[in-house]
């Protein structure tokens, strides 16, 4: 440690005592703490200024100022444990002072002169109520755990000693800081302005706390003297009670002849009555050791006199005794009864005393006989002598009467009467102690204070002289004191501190607001120089920027919390005002610029923006014009440097075009094109609402889906256009005639449904009603045709058991179906228990497995034989299909044919065997050429399906597969029902050189006409004739005649379900060519056929 740092830590510790010792001579009475701790703002003060290496001063001024404190050198076990206790409070401080330099040390880094109020009233926070509350927490629990003071002192002691630290810091670290802080050409200029005023009111509440302690003082010391002789009147008064009592009981005795048994306890009760506080009034006769035998029959007791260890024995033989004989009260006086007085010296002393005066003599402190524990108190004697010795002598004495007093119970009942006495009393006779109550006057750990009580009296007590003194109870302080002094001096501090706290900020803004001055000075001073050199570069510069933003194409403004400071002429535009200059001339433009509901965003955005908050620089909202009208605009927010301070521009481009076109996107979006009803997505979005409210509350709803009967035929008559406008009137139609709160939507083409909220399914059968009653009323007119259409309807309600919206769509289709067949034009009530619809959900069910055997390969393909009559060997196969089940068991195709054929995925799956079949056949080429060819059967929607028909031929050029070989068997039904389209396709077909099978032909029997415009190569005589041929005449007369008529128009026939040789006999008769059934062969897979005749 050099000389310069040595002196500084020696210098700081001197400081640190110097304000140690003041803040003890402010110690609180009750705190038993100093209220004002000067010394803490002294030693922040000085880490602040030199740094951490002054912390050994700091250590060192605190042990001085405990030790000066608390040390005790009455013992050395009292020396080391004072020392203690000072080290711990010493340590505390200092660790107090370097935690709140700690604390305080980044606002200095930011804020070394303290000139902003943020960093000011942090540095007062942190540095006094925070970081005081170690130095507290720690030196109280330490005098806490010393035994110095009681749990119950220690929240006033620790608040009193906390707020003590947090004032000295508030008070004396600025003062301080003023003259040792740097930069000192900033708190130099505080020294007036800040230290000088908190030193005058620091020593202004110095003086007034010390006049009102002195005060204080002063009165406390008043009551202790009023206390002392109110004591004193009252003690005065008990003694001279038991005084003129042994007084009184004498005169009784001189004046009888002889005081009999009877007699004494008639006199002495009334007074003992009176004067509780008597602990005993005695007669003690003197008798001679001849007289002792008598004395003691009449007493009934013997003469006694204590042993060593107290117990009442019988008293030897000697010339004279003093027994007691009359003794009132005996309760609790019994074991003094035949007690020799004369035993005791004292008693002895004080009687022979009375004896040789005459007069009443009072012993020294004894222990009393009828007391079983040691009890101390003071005997009066008064003597009596024998009526024919007008000299008395003590040769003429008869006895004593005495009169018991008890010191102990005397004061005590003295402080019960009179309890605001707070005394502690000391009697004694010359140097023997009669009684005390007071502490044993020890040194104690304790701050020093100045009430030093004591009081000393004379009293003449019957022949002797005592001192009573008095000194202050322990509670005597704090019930005599009030908390005005306390108050004074924390709340006059306090002021300071908050003062002080005023000036620094008050002074930081002038010290900055001359900063500012003369920075702003010295810029403007540039500024003038640089505007002098560059005039014509700014003017320049100004007339380039003023063109480039007056010839934007965007609205430029600039504005300071709202107003205005530049607009360009796009701007004016913009919001509708017909110059710059008027923006300019408005107060703000938060109002003339944004509508209502956006100026509060306004307000908030421009705030964050200019606290540097994170916030989009680009933001859409709603203006307004001068002239009330509203537009949307985009406004990209940069801040800018205007004239030195910040302001925000704003760039801003009508958008109210690309709004509204963006609006009847959102619109076209959720609305048919045609219609203007909610279309698909909006409805499934609805839907998918409600029924989430339904599985809430439990609410019901409903769901109608209608179909349009006879549509296609305004379509297939007057065109599309016509049919267009009938969905257009019919919606319109539709919306006049639902609740307002119901949603009428287009589904598909002429499908639509309405979504009825909060409807029972009988309220909405009613609308539904009321629906088709309207469309069948509604006559649609077209160029002269007048038209009318039905609607079949599927009626579903929406509960909270419903699982899903697909499940409800699936469910009012099935209805609506159902309502098709019935006849159309028909409303049909979906019930989930009707046998009906479970068989429309079996379908429905068929729907997802078809699609799943499609996409998994779950069909396969199986072949029956076609055998010719002719005896020939011109096989052919038809090629069938089948599903995998689950577990791998084959499902015929009865099963899931109608719900494919129904659903619309028969297409479908004629493409999948019409690709596995050339996918086998490519693969066993040889199979096609030693057989006839191979049959496929087509539905009448692949018929329709001209997409199929491409499909079939892209098959063939890209396979190689000869179409010779390929026979495309089609219904009657199917090919009758489209009949032009059939046609085409086995034109097309026969093209390539494919050949046809008209099949099941009589099942329908429309017209043998038809057969004159299909050129097919087979005709299949239909089974429900051939099964019954060989029973049924009918039977086989049309067979017969479906045979002949084949053969005339150049058709080869074939007969179905052939099942046993008669069958086929009789066939042969007839003249079929071809036969088909269990009895030729039954169905195998196909892929086993393929590998048979290849291994064969």
């Amino acid at each position: 440690m050099n000389l310069r740092l040595f002196t500084s830590n020696i210098l700081v510790a001197f400081a640190y005592f110097v304000g140690g010792y003041a803040g003890l001579s402010l110690t609180n009475l009750l705190g038993n703490a100093a209220a004002i701790w000067p010394a803490a703002g002294v030693a922040l003060a000085a880490i602040l200024v030199c740094g951490t290496r002054i912390l050994p001063g700091i250590l060192l001024g605190s042990i001085f100022v405990q030790t000066t404190a608390f040390l005790d050198t009455s013992s050395t076990e009292r020396i080391i444990s004072s020392l203690s206790i000072g080290t711990i409070i010493s340590v505390a401080a200092m660790c107090q002072a370097w935690i709140g330099a700690k604390l305080v040390r980044h606002i200095f880094d930011h804020d070394e002169a303290l000139l902003k109020e943020r960093s000011i009233i942090l540095f007062c926070l942190l540095a006094g109520p925070v970081s005081c509350l170690l130095s507290a927490t720690v030196s109280i629990s330490t005098l806490w755990f010393k035994e110095i003071i009681t749990a119950t002192d220690m929240p006033l002691a620790w608040s009193t000693w906390w707020i003590g630290d947090s004032i000295g810091v508030l008070v004396f670290t600025p003062i301080l800081l003023c003259f040792f802080a740097r930069p000192r050409h900033i708190w130099r200029q505080r020294i007036n302005n800040v230290a000088l005023p908190l030193c005058v009111l620091s020593m202004t509440a110095f003086i007034v706390y010390k006049f009102s302690y002195n005060q204080e003082l002063q009165y406390i010391e008043d009551a202790f003297e009023k206390n002392t002789i109110n004591f004193k009147y009252e003690l005065e008064s008990s003694i001279n009670l038991h005084l003129n009592t042994a007084k009184n009981l004498k005169e009784f005795f001189d004046s009888s002849n002889k005081v009999s048994p009877e007699e004494f306890p008639l006199f002495v009760q009334p007074k003992l009555s009176r004067h509780p506080e008597i602990q005993a009034l005695e007669w003690i006769p003197k008798v001679l050791h001849k007289d002792r035998e008598s004395f003691e029959d009449r007493l009934g007791t013997q003469i006694k006199i204590p042993n060593h260890i107290g117990k009442m024995e019988v008293s030897s033989e000697k010339e004279f005794y003093f027994p007691i004989q009359y003794l009132e009260p005996i309760a609790g006086n019994e074991n003094a009864l035949g007690f020799d007085i004369s035993n005791n010296p004292e008693a002895l002393k004080a009687a022979e005393a009375a004896c040789v005066s005459g007069k009443v003599a009072v012993t020294d402190a004894i222990k009393l006989v009828q007391e079983s524990s040691d009890q101390i108190g003071v005997v009066f004697y008064a003597p009596v002598y024998k009526k024919n010795d007008p000299d008395k002598k003590c040769e003429t004495l008869s006895g004593f009467t005495a009169s018991v007093f008890r010191l102990e119970k005397e004061i005590i009942n003295i402080h019960k009467k009179h309890p605001d006495i707070k005394l502690s009393v000391l009697l004694k006779n010359n140097s023997l102690l009669l009684f005390s109550d007071a502490p044993v006057k020890e040194k104690t750990h304790t701050i020093p204070n100045e009430f030093q009580l004591e009081r000393s009296y004379q009293l003449p007590v019957a022949n002797q002289q005592w001192d009573l003194v008095f000194f202050p109870a322990t509670e005597f302080i704090s019930f005599y004191s009030s908390w005005t002094v306390w108050l004074i001096i924390v709340g006059g501090f306090l002021i300071a501190g908050l003062s002080g706290m005023g000036l620094l900020m008050l002074t930081g803004r002038t010290l900055q607001t001359e900063q500012k001055i003369k920075l702003r000075t010295a810029e403007l001073q540039i500024e003038v120089i640089e505007h002098r050199l560059s005039k014509k570069a700014i003017a320049d510069s100004e007339v380039k920027f003023r063109n480039l933003v007056e010839g934007s194409l965007q609205g430029i403004f600039v504005h300071d919390n709202f107003k205005p400071l530049f607009a360009n002429q796009k701007c004016a535009d913009i919001f509708g005002y017909s110059n710059p200059e008027e923006i300019l001339e408005l107060d703000s433009i938060l109002e003339a610029f944004w509508v209502p509901e956006e100026q509060e965003r306004m307000e908030r955005y421009k705030t964050s923006r200019m606290n540097g908050d994170e916030v989009f620089d680009f933001f859409e909202c709603r203006g307004k014009r001068k002239d009330g009208g509203l537009f949307w605009f985009e406004n990209y927010v940069t801040l800018v440097d205007w004239s030195g301070e910040k302001a925000i521009m704003g760039t801003v481009i009508d958008i109210t075009q690309r709004k509204q076109a963006d609006e009847q996107l959102n619109y076209q979006a959720s609305h048919d094109a045609l219609t203007g009803l909610i279309n698909r997505h909006e409805f499934e979005r609805r839907a998918e609402r409600l029924l989430a409210t339904a599985r809430a509350d439990k609410s019901e709803h409903a769901f109608c889906y209608m179909d349009l009967d006879q549509f296609k035929i305004v379509n297939d008559t007057s065109g599309h256009t016509a049919g267009d406008e009938m969905l257009r009137q019919l919606s319109a139609l539709l919306n006049g005639i639902v609740r307002h709160r119901d949603t009428v939507t287009r589904l598909g083409g002429d499908e639509f449904g309405v979504l009825m909220e909060h409807c029972s399914l009988d309220d909405a059968h009613r609308v539904a009603t009321s629906i088709q009653k309207a469309i069948q009323e509604f006559q649609f007119s077209w160029e002269g045709h007048s038209f009318k259409v039905g609607v079949s309807m599927g009626l579903v309600a929406i509960t909270e058991t419903d699982l899903s919206l697909s499940r409800i769509l699936s469910d009012a289709d099935i209805a609506c179906y159902m309502a098709k067949d019935k006849g159309r034009n028909r409303i049909q009530v979906y019930y989930p228990e009707d046998a009906e619809t479970a068989q429309r959900h079996g379908e429905m069910q068929w729907v997802t497995r078809i699609n799943q055997a499609i996409e998994e390969e779950k069909f396969c393909l199986y072949a029956q034989v076609i055998d010719p009559l002719d005896k020939s060997n011109d096989s052919h196969y038809e090629i069938l299909i089948r599903m995998y089940g689950e577990n791998d068991d084959v499902i015929p195709p009865d099963a899931f044919l109608p719900a494919a054929e129904r659903y619309n995925l028969i297409s479908k799956i004629d493409r999948w065997v019409i690709n596995a079949t050339f996918d086998l056949l490519e693969n066993h080429t040889s199979f096609l050429m030693k057989n006839g060819f191979c049959s496929i059967n087509l539905s009448g929607q692949s018929l329709a399906d001209m997409d199929f028909q491409e499909y079939v031929i892209n098959e063939f050029i890209h396979r190689n597969i000869p179409p010779g070989k390929i026979c495309f068997e089609i219904t009657e039904t199917a090919a009758i029902t489209n009949l032009s389209v059939a046609t085409l396709f086995l034109s097309k077909m026969r093209v390539l050189g494919c050949r046809f099978a008209l099949d099941d032909f009589g099942s329908g029997l429309s017209s043998f006409g038809y057969l004159k415009n299909m050129e097919v190569d087979y005709l299949k005589i239909d089974g429900m004739f051939v099964k019954d041929i060989v029973d049924d005449p009918i039977d086989h007369a049309m067979v017969k005649s479906i045979n002949e008529i084949g053969h005339v128009m150049g058709m080869q026939t074939i007969a179905e379900f052939v099942e046993n040789d008669e069958i086929k006999g009789m066939l042969r008769e007839i003249g079929v060519n071809y036969v088909q059934g269990y009895g030729i062969g039954k169905p195998i897979p196909f892929n086993d056929l393929l590998i048979n005749f290849k291994n064969n």
